[in-house]
């Protein structure tokens, strides 16, 4: 049978009990939440505590009283963009307490052309310089020397007009020769009397001079320069430093005068393309000396039956007439510079040019452009050149000094307001206030842009125009001189070179295989290396303080800035290198190096890569973004002028070298690019003024881009 066992302490059973229990239950729930809760209000605190004292630490305080404001910082180029064309602008601005940071691209150097084409149109006019180099050319003209001009007398003993400015009281005497000013002239180096002309002038120093200088001012023209006792000297070219050479080789020494026979000659040397216009100018005082000696139908070609038209072993032959009245017939114009006599009048007239041309008888009459737009606020400014002369149309003033050089102190300039301006605009840099260009006749410009002023100009300094240190180097000019100007066209100094760039401190100049170092302050030489190879072409890199050259046999040096050698690239191609730019990629410096037909990228280790450039001619290029874009021209055969063929824009990878996109820009030579950053835009300029855009806002830096705030802690 089963017991049942009982506890000796009998538990409550009654409704009583199970609410206290619940109760305790609850209460012990409570208090363990409530601890809880404790523990974590403690912890933020002792979080926020340390935040406070990390806050306290980094950021800025106002409690010293300073205020904040917006401003901009200029750094060193973006990787993958050019050295030398791109900065970087970091911009912050304060916006009650807090500073928001943002970055983009800007320009360092704003244009971006290639020197070096040829600016000639297709069709041009070919002007021959007929000189008679006898001794009648030293005979009166008729004039006096001006008082207030200046004039040298070379070695040779001819006369020459150098300025209608004179800084010399009497006579000035150097390796040139002899200055003197026209009033000293007037009396001591007077010409003899013939023909009934008196004067002290010779007809060498009235016609030569003028015509020297007329052939000087123009451009995008072909000269050819004959003298009637040597025959041609200089053939056909456009070469203005080659023209004026073979101008100033020439003396009146010689004893003969067959103005007709050479007059005859000359008409067959016109080539019989790419000709808008065949001139003869003839410079001579009009008094034939062993002529005539033509084809029996062409001594009387004027049909005016004077005896004269005949042979002549000496003086007295009238043939000079008949022949400009021929060679009007085959479409060539005749003018003459001389004496003012009847007879060269005439001479003029049978030709149907002009005695005693001016400049718009013979320059080209189109209006061309031949540099990449200036950007200003937003706004474009075509540089253009109205018959072969740099004249843009929104250039309303001309203000400013026009200067050259002073005779006994290059260094010092001589105020001359009669001088032009002549040439086509060549090279270009500007900021945002001012506009400095050169043009084909070894000048300098200085422009202030928003008053639309010609500020200054400097004669006898030209060349590749570029930014230095706050002030300007210009060069090599067609005499070979590199030049240090101020940019209120002032001339610090000079040296001799054939391609030159420059650092804030330093200018390098190349002269064959030499490459030199001068302070930018005052041209003193401070280093030099032989490459052993013809230099081509030297870039500064202002991020690595890197100095470049390229040379003519496809080789590339590296230096630094005092010219320690530190490294040597090879294309490999034995092309010249025309053209460098250094940019950063992956945190590794990159030198492109471009040759008339190829694009190479190379490292410190070597090549890295190298593409043909088989659609043309390169004329432009930078690198954008880890792009590089590439402007190239085909002109079209036989005159290849700038308004001939078509300007393509390539765009490569910057890393592989592969092509992404190849797109026709304009007909003709494109300029550019010219970077609009305003307006995200890449713009061209065709020689024919056209304007191209294409946009860029896709690429990384052209719009601003957000780097991030900071808050600032105001002060209690």
């Amino acid at each position: 049978m089963k017991q049942t066992r009982s506890s000796p302490c009998p538990a409550p059973l009654n409704e009583q009990g199970w609410v206290i229990a619940l109760v305790l239950m609850i209460l012990a729930v409570t208090m363990g939440l409530a601890m809880a809760s404790a523990s974590l209000v403690l912890f933020h605190m002792k979080s926020s505590h340390a935040f406070l004292r990390i806050m306290q630490d980094t950021f800025l305080s106002t409690r010293d009283g300073g205020t904040f404001s917006g401003g901009a910082t200029l750094l060193d180029a973006p990787e993958g963009w050019d050295h030398i064309h791109f900065s970087t602008r970091l911009t912050d601005q304060g916006v009650d307490n807090a500073r928001t940071y943002s970055w983009r691209v800007a320009l360092r150097n704003r244009c971006m052309t290639i020197q070096g084409q040829s600016l000639l149109p297709s069709l041009r006019p070919y002007i021959i310089v007929l000189i008679d180099d006898s001794l009648s050319m030293t005979i009166s003209s008729g004039h006096d020397y001006c008082d207030d001009a200046l004039y040298l007398k070379r070695p040779a003993g001819d006369i020459t007009l150098v300025s209608a400015c004179c800084e010399i009281a009497d006579t000035h005497a150097c390796a040139r020769g002899v200055y003197f000013r026209g009033r000293w002239g007037n009396t001591n180096e007077r010409a003899p009397s013939s023909n009934g002309l008196h004067g002290a002038m010779p007809v060498w120093t009235h016609a030569f001079s003028q015509a020297r200088a007329l052939i000087d001012s123009l451009d995008q023209c072909e000269v050819a320069v004959v003298s009637t006792s040597r025959g041609p000297i200089q053939q056909f070219t456009h070469d203005g430093r080659e023209i004026m050479r073979a101008m100033n080789s020439l003396a009146p020494t010689s004893t003969e005068a067959p103005l007709a026979e050479s007059l005859y000659h000359a008409c067959g040397t016109f080539p019989s393309d790419c000709i808008t216009r065949r001139h003869i100018l003839v410079v001579t005082a009009g008094l034939p000396v062993n002529d005539g000696h033509l084809p029996a139908w062409l001594r009387d070609y004027d049909h005016d039956d004077n005896p004269a038209d005949a042979a002549f072993d000496g003086a007295g032959s009238h043939c000079l007439d008949d022949v400009a009245t021929y060679a009007a017939s085959l479409g060539i114009t005749v003018h003459v510079m001389g004496p003012d006599t009847g007879f060269l009048r005439d001479v003029a007239a049978s030709g149907g040019g002009r005695f005693m041309p001016a400049r718009d008888d013979l320059a080209p009459a189109d209006t061309t452009v031949t540099a990449p737009l200036a950007m200003h606020q937003g706004a474009h400014h075509v540089l253009s050149n109205a018959r072969a002369c740099f004249c843009p149309a929104w250039l309303e003033h001309d203000t400013g000094p026009h200067v050259r050089q002073n005779i006994t102190d290059p260094l010092e300039s001589v105020s001359c307001p009669d001088i032009p301006i002549t040439g086509i605009v060549l090279s270009c840099v500007y900021d945002e206030s001012s506009l400095f260009c050169t043009t084909s006749r070894d000048q300098t410009i200085g422009i202030d842009i928003a008053g639309r002023d010609l500020s200054w100009l400097y004669q006898g300094v030209g060349g590749t125009v570029l930014p230095a240190g706050g002030d300007l180097v210009v060069g090599p000019g067609r005499d070979g001189w590199v030049s240090s100007l101020t940019r209120d066209g002032h001339l610090r100094w000079q040296q001799q070179g054939t391609c030159t760039d420059a650092s804030e401190s330093h200018v390098y100049i190349g002269t064959g295989s030499l490459l030199q170092a001068f302070t930018l302050a005052d041209g003193f030489p401070v280093a030099m290396y032989d490459t052993g190879c013809e230099i081509s072409v030297i870039r500064f890199d202002p991020v690595t303080g890197t100095v470049i050259a390229g040379t003519a046999d496809g080789l590339v040096f590296l230096f630094d800035q005092d010219l320690v050698h530190t490294g040597f690239l090879s294309t490999g191609t034995g092309d010249a290198v025309i053209e460098i730019r250094p940019y950063t990629l992956h945190r590794t410096f990159h030198v492109l190096a471009l040759s008339r037909r190829r694009l190479m990228s190379f490292t410190n280790s070597g090549l890295l890569w190298s593409v043909s450039l088989d659609e043309g001619a390169p004329v432009g290029i930078t690198v954008m973004a880890g792009h590089i874009f590439v402007v190239v021209w085909n002109g079209a055969v036989p005159c290849l002028g700038l308004d001939s063929g078509l300007s393509t824009l390539l765009e490569f990878d910057a890393s592989t070298g592969e092509p992404m996109s190849s797109e026709t820009v304009c007909t003709g030579m494109a300029f550019g690019p010219s970077l609009d950053l305003e307006n995200a835009s890449m713009k061209f300029v065709s020689s024919g003024g056209q304007i191209m855009d294409r946009d860029i806002s896709s690429l990384p830096g052209i719009l601003s881009s957000p780097l991030g705030k900071k808050l600032i802690r105001q002060s209690e």
